[in-house]
């Protein structure tokens, strides 16, 4: 997985919520490796994502591939229980 720029309509809500002070440090990755299953495809995804983050705020991360698993979560599981999506 590689790390992407957001372009088009996403790139200017970045840049409009930027604008008003907003603080937002997002991860996109683009997947080349599409065919794996959902679970490992998720394990990627956040290994890939904390391995830009350490490098983005060189911060010394000591990321321990063999412990990760990954799965899909909802979007509720991943706004926590103080989000109100009503």
């Amino acid at each position: 997985m590689r790390e992407i720029a957001a372009i088009g309509e996403l790139a200017a809500v970045f840049k409009q919520f930027q604008s008003i002070g907003g603080v937002l440090d997002i991860v996109l990755l683009d997947s080349e490796e599409r065919e794996l299953p959902d679970p490992d495809l998720h394990r990627q995804a956040a290994i890939s994502t904390l391995q830009c983050i350490g490098d983005r705020w060189s911060w010394p991360l000591a990321i321990q591939k063999e412990r990760a698993r990954g799965w899909p979560i909802s979007i509720p599981e991943f706004l926590g229980p103080r989000y109100d999506l009503r």
